[in-house]
């Protein structure tokens, strides 16, 4: 029995569970940081032996809301591979799902999984004259995927501003480099507010190797003086 999950790095699935957005929704892009996304789930079976049967009876999605029942009063025992109607739309940032159910002798079952709010994994940050600014490389779990995407974030002082020009994400491996960049200055636009802005979600390529993952922001200063800051990890 395996729940569908939506869930870079942090966090994996268990014992086959996954989730999933819904999927009349977009692809989540420049969501907050505190990284909520609209979620929704289903249960499925996979065969087992004719003589055993094996039904889903409620999930929850341990966020404040109470359990649910996967079907409508009740599912019937299944013993031959079968998929849940899509629950609900639930939006929620991060923690634990669980679906139960019981076993055709009466004998309960449950499982669960957990979905992965977006985190920094490296961060550069450097302090000019007209405020703060930082590279951040962002990394979560989503649908049973490592995912990542770069950060540019200024907090500006003095009255100063930044022309925000370029935000990218990449990695090397193997010395081939792959990345994505966000070009920002479409138009130019000075910021003299707090700004923030993501590059595209891109999957995080061989998450389990040994290569270098980073982010980069590229912006102007007052003085013309064009700067990159990058925030890089090797793991």
């Amino acid at each position: 029995m395996r729940p569908a999950s939506a869930s870079g790095h942090p966090s994996a699935s268990e014992a086959g569970v996954r989730r999933r957005a819904d999927p009349g929704l977009p692809a989540p892009r420049r969501r907050p940081e505190s990284g909520h996304v609209p979620l929704n789930s289903r249960s499925r079976c996979a065969s087992i032996a004719a003589s055993a049967s094996r039904g889903p009876t409620t999930y929850h999605w341990n966020t404040g809301e109470g359990l649910s029942e996967v079907c409508a009063g009740g599912c019937a025992p299944q013993a031959d591979a079968w998929t849940s109607a899509w629950s609900p739309v639930h939006t929620a940032g991060s923690g634990p799902y669980k679906v139960q159910g019981e076993f055709g002798d009466g004998s309960l079952w449950d499982l669960h999984a957990s979905w992965g709010a977006w985190q920094t994994a490296a961060e550069k940050c450097t302090t000019y004259t007209a405020g703060k600014v930082c590279a951040r490389y962002e990394v979560r779990r989503y649908r049973d995927t490592p995912q990542e995407r770069g950060r540019i974030a200024y907090t500006p002082a003095n009255g100063g501003y930044i022309i925000p020009i370029a935000v990218g994400v990449g990695s090397t491996i193997d010395n081939s480099t792959t990345g994505r960049t966000s070009l920002l200055c479409q138009p130019c636009t000075k910021r003299t507010t707090p700004y923030s802005a993501t590059t595209r979600i891109r999957e995080t390529p061989n998450p389990g190797g040994t290569n270098e993952y980073y982010a980069t922001a590229r912006f102007e200063q007052p003085d013309g003086t064009t700067s990159v800051l990058k925030a890089a990890i090797t793991g």
